[in-house]
């Protein structure tokens, strides 16, 4: 269940998306005389930004590195200690605002606590915890798998290795809406999700013995057999999916445990291992991606 604050929350949103569906108030409005409007053709136009990198310690501090133009400044901008660091952590877009959230999930629990991004880091105390009727003991896992802007949880049952994906109704992670996995998973793979073939919603990357797996997922319904698979690029302490440049291919990011090495995607079919990018952090922790600001 939620918080009852969450009910005037989700209708709110709905309300403001819905507004601006509506609403006309762009470049292309018919109330701006091109004449008149001296800055119509003068605007410098808007330079999206690509994914930034983040680091949760075993401290309990989130620091993360805002992407500026294409590039990830090695300074810290972002540096909060917040949350339970035992608990098992991600950075994900729980309200569609283009904002990684920081969700929680306690040991021995199948609770979700979601502090809310607001561009200079996470509020705090957490904004909503959902009670769910997800397994206790089960391995998690986040991203958006219909391409709907909401990241959605996952799990893989320890017993036979298949996958469940919840899909995320703005906060509501309906039991009877889940969508299974028949494929059986290796429990040893490292995770990570992230748009890797550029079709608008997350793929399923893995690390296993030597070999980086990107697998689609339709709907949360992983696919087989992978879409590509390429020999790991020596020791994989953790593994991230990040767009630096924007272009809606993620770039493969190794964290060896200060050291962040991107590797460039060949327009999904592949990355490209010759010619890494290596950016020195100096500090340690659980490697994350995400839009920060």
């Amino acid at each position: 269940m939620i918080r009852p604050s969450f009910v005037v929350f989700a209708a709110s949103l709905l309300s403001a998306c819905a507004g601006d569906k509506a609403s006309d108030d762009g470049p292309l409005s018919e109330d701006s005389d091109p004449q008149t409007d001296d800055t119509a053709d003068t605007e410098e136009p808007v330079v999206l930004k690509g994914d930034g990198f983040g680091l949760y310690a075993t401290s309990g501090k989130m620091m993360a590195w805002h992407n500026i133009d294409y590039v990830i400044d090695t300074t810290v901008d972002i540096s909060q200690t917040i949350g339970d660091s035992t608990a098992f952590t991600a950075l994900a877009d729980f309200d569609g605002d283009g904002l990684e959230d920081l969700w929680q999930i306690p040991a021995e629990s199948a609770t979700i606590t979601v502090y809310m991004a607001n561009g200079e880091g996470w509020r705090d105390p957490a904004d909503f915890e959902i009670v769910t009727d997800l397994s206790k003991t089960l391995n998690w896992f986040t991203g958006d798998f219909n391409g709907d802007a909401l990241d959605d949880v996952g799990q893989i049952n320890t017993n036979n290795g298949r996958l469940l994906v919840y899909p995320n109704a703005v906060g509501y992670f309906d039991p009877d809406g889940k969508v299974p996995s028949e494929a059986p998973f290796d429990l040893r793979a490292q995770l990570f999700t992230g748009d890797l073939d550029g079709d608008g919603a997350d793929e399923l990357g893995t690390v296993l013995d030597g070999v980086i797996s990107v697998w689609d997922m339709d709907d949360g319904a992983l696919v087989e057999p992978a879409l590509f698979e390429v020999t790991a690029p020596g020791a994989v302490l953790a593994a991230v999916a990040l767009d630096l440049d924007d272009d809606g291919y993620a770039e493969l990011g190794v964290w060896t445990g200060s050291t962040l090495t991107l590797y460039p995607n060949q327009a999904g079919t592949g990355f490209d291992l010759n010619t890494p990018t290596s950016l020195l952090f100096g500090q340690s922790g659980t490697p994350f991606a995400g839009g920060f600001n």
